[in-house]
Order: C-alpha cells, then structure tokens, then sequence
C-alpha cells in the first residue's frame, strides 16, 4: 500500500506507511546503512507507541502481539546481519550485502502488513483525534530512536522497554559519532522560550514595560 492510497487513512496509518515507503526506497535505490538505522528507529517507535495503543484498546490478541513480537524481532536479527555485512565484519562474511537486502525486504513487506492490518482496526476505535495524537508520538519517537538494530532489547514490558530504547539510542548515538555515520532521522527543532528579565539584561536586549513610553 502507498501513502497515495492511504489518503483516506487515519494521521497515525499515514505517517507509518510512508515510513514503510521512505524504507524500501533506501533499500532499493538509495543507501542500506540509511535503510537500516531508519528502519531500526521505526520498529522501535511502533514499539512504543503504536502497540501500547493495541493492548490499551484490545485490539489485537495475545496471540497476535507474540506473533507481531516474533516478526520485528526476526526483522531486528536480519538487519543486524545486513549492517555486519555492510561493515565487512567477519561474523557475516559467509552472507553476501545482496542475499541480506533481499531478506529484509521480504521481512519489512512481511511487518508492513501485519501492521496495516491492525491500523486499520486500531484507527476505527480510536478516532481521528487520538490518531492524530499517537501519530505525533510516533514521529517525536522516530525521531529520537536508536539508530542500530537491536535484536536482544526486551519487548512486551511498555516501562522497562521505554528506559531501554532511550539507553540504546544514547549509545548508538555515541557510536555514529565515532564511526562518522551519517544519521538519516528527521530532526524535531526544540522550541525556545522567550527570555525572561534576566535573559533580556544578559543578551543586551531592550525591555518594555507595560505603559512606557505613555
């Protein structure tokens, strides 16, 4: 499914799906270590947002979740091989860059419709606000994600997997630093607030009190 198709979506299905899109697009005509730390950051934003919402909302069953687990989780250990590959490490000289590609494509195609699925589901009982709400979580969570496949982080436990997640993407960013790796994660500006007195004083600016000037 395209983002063109998914016009009618909810916010939340729309801005997954174009992450699925941006994705394939790296694998297949753009760059595999840009494909890998994006998708790595995806699985885990869904991770934290998107399947919270499925157990808050029952929308998909116990059953269903494990087997959801067992996907990224396969989809984590084969991007891990493709970047070994990518990096020339001896742990995957025996896997050639082509072979990996092609199996995480098969896995992303696998997640994208498992997760299109539920979406489905999951925006019909939640609304367009809260949709557009949990969208707004997952892109500040895209955009803050580990940047590297993690295969051995815990899922299924929402508190202990939010305390590592933000662990992982401190030392993935500390090793993008050092391997001089470019970070393809959209960037979120910080808002700035308006100085107060002392920031005025401090930065030279000039303050108007209320009435001067009458």
């Amino acid at each position: 499914m395209t983002t063109t198709d998914c016009i009618h979506c909810d916010e939340l299905s729309a801005a997954i799906e174009a992450a699925h899109e941006h994705a394939l697009r790296e694998l297949t005509e753009g760059s595999d270590l840009q494909a890998v730390s994006w998708l790595a950051a995806h699985l885990a934003a869904v991770e934290g947002v998107v399947d919270g919402l499925l157990r808050a909302h029952s929308i998909a069953t116990p059953g269903e979740l494990r087997e959801r687990r067992n996907v990224h989780r396969r989809l984590q250990r084969e991007l891990r091989v493709f970047e070994q590959a990518l990096a020339g490490d001896a742990l995957a000289a025996h896997v050639g860059v082509a072979a990996c590609r092609d199996r995480v494509i098969g896995s992303l195609a696998e997640h994208a419709v498992d997760e299109h699925a539920l979406l489905e589901r999951l925006g019909r009982a939640i609304g367009a606000e809260a949709s557009a709400l949990a969208a707004a979580r997952y892109r500040d969570a895209l955009a803050n994600g580990p940047t590297r496949p993690h295969p051995h982080l815990p899922s299924g436990l929402p508190v202990i997997g939010a305390v590592v997640r933000r662990a992982a993407r401190a030392r993935d960013h500390v090793l993008d630093v050092f391997d001089g790796r470019h970070n393809p994660l959209p960037r979120q500006r910080k808002p700035h607030g308006e100085p107060g007195r002392w920031g005025h004083y401090l930065l030279g600016m000039p303050q108007h009190r209320d009435g001067a000037g009458e």
